[in-house]
């Protein structure tokens, strides 16, 4: 599937999960994958779509592939419930230089997200699945993350973000943090550097890199980021 209509879904599937109507984002659920207490009929209705939609399994005519790990949200995220942990990890390769003190995630050589499965069409026509660049001098394997909540994050204004910044742990309590920032100087939020700063844009990252799900202008790439076989 391409276009807004996954990923609109997918998204509030988490958030009203956790929705901003509430004075408590953080108020407690009847259970994991549940929505949140007190929302309108209209709501639940949006929030059971997005929970199909999470738990579809995609085809190569709605857009699967070229290159993916799942056909299908909830493949990965699955404990204790649709939108949770699992047990598959995902493999991302970078280039660290020790003497400049830089990282190269290595996106255009794909290393942000090493897919292991091809779309049986593209396999025809010679597309593999990804390998380690050769420019990468480590690899790392991440767990599946949890989802839930997450549109609680969303939902905090940027205001309340930058107020619980310790950079310095002033408070001394021994914790020590600052706010990730997106290379056009927004608040992160979402991924393992906090350097997404919308649900939606968390969204659109993982059913691209994931699944091979095109939306909001952004194309698939071939193997290791190369181009794709015409």
């Amino acid at each position: 599937m391409r276009g807004p209509l996954a990923v609109t879904t997918v998204a509030v599937l988490v958030t009203l999960a956790c929705s901003e109507r509430s004075p408590d984002p953080w108020s407690r659920v009847d259970a994991f994958g549940a929505p949140r207490q007190g929302l309108s009929e209209g709501e639940v209705e949006r929030f059971e779509e997005g929970r199909a939609l999470f738990n579809r399994i995609f085809t190569a005519e709605e857009g699967l592939g070229p290159l993916f790990n799942e056909d299908q949200c909830s493949a990965c995220h699955t404990d204790p419930a649709p939108g949770g942990t699992g047990e598959q990890v995902v493999r991302k390769a970078a280039r660290f230089e020790v003497e400049t003190g830089s990282c190269d995630l290595l996106v255009e050589a794909g290393g942000e997200n090493l897919r292991s499965r091809v779309a049986q069409a593209a396999a025809e026509m010679g597309v593999v699945r990804d390998t380690v660049p050769s420019a990468a001098t480590h690899v790392g394997s991440f767990d599946v993350p949890l989802l839930f909540g997450l549109g609680a994050a969303d939902a905090l204004p940027d205001s309340t973000l930058e107020r619980m910044a310790d950079p310095d742990d002033l408070d001394g309590d021994g914790i020590s943090g600052r706010l990730g920032r997106t290379a056009d100087g927004r608040i992160g939020r979402f991924g393992r550097k906090a350097d997404v700063a919308t649900l939606r844009d968390f969204t659109v990252s993982a059913l691209l890199n994931e699944m091979g799900v095109t939306a909001d202008g952004r194309s698939e790439r071939g193997t290791n980021g190369g181009a794709l076989p015409v």
